[in-house]
């Protein structure tokens, strides 16, 4: 490297990027018809979820006070294991539900909600966590 510096997001950017990113996914998988542009998702979401473990970590690990910071990054682990739990029943519950409602494609119901819930989250992620201490310089390495 020549020394320059790389463009770097924020602390307080990286949530809404990946929040974005994933409303994008889940949005065309609700609008994918055909297989090829679902291999390409695919792929996409496995490229996407291997960069948001790390980035999700280290954003919370930023928001936690210091003295508490393993307290509330393995609380967080529990509270995202305890949704994962459910989600899978949730999502083919959707699926029937479009099925029921005669939804033309009732496999596109789940993908748009979970696109649109992320997509609001991303918003008020902007609106109500603010950069200040959260800005480190490890956080941005």
């Amino acid at each position: 490297m020549s020394g320059e510096e790389k463009p770097k997001l924020k602390t307080h950017q990286r949530p809404n990027v990946l929040a974005l990113s994933l409303a994008t996914l889940s949005i065309g998988f609700g609008f994918a018809n055909r297989y090829w542009l679902i291999l390409i998702l695919f792929g996409t979401h496995g490229i996407y979820q291997g960069l948001l473990k790390p980035a999700q970590n280290a954003f919370v690990a930023d928001l936690a006070p210091e003295g508490l910071r393993a307290t509330v990054l393995g609380s967080y682990g529990m509270v995202v294991g305890m949704a994962a739990i459910p989600a899978p029943f949730i999502f083919g519950a959707l699926w029937d539900w479009g099925d029921a409602i005669a939804l033309s494609m009732p496999w596109r119901l789940p993908f748009l909600l979970s696109g649109g819930f992320v997509g609001v989250c991303a918003l008020l992620l902007a609106i109500f966590v603010k950069p200040g201490k959260t800005d480190s310089p490890a956080a941005n390495a």
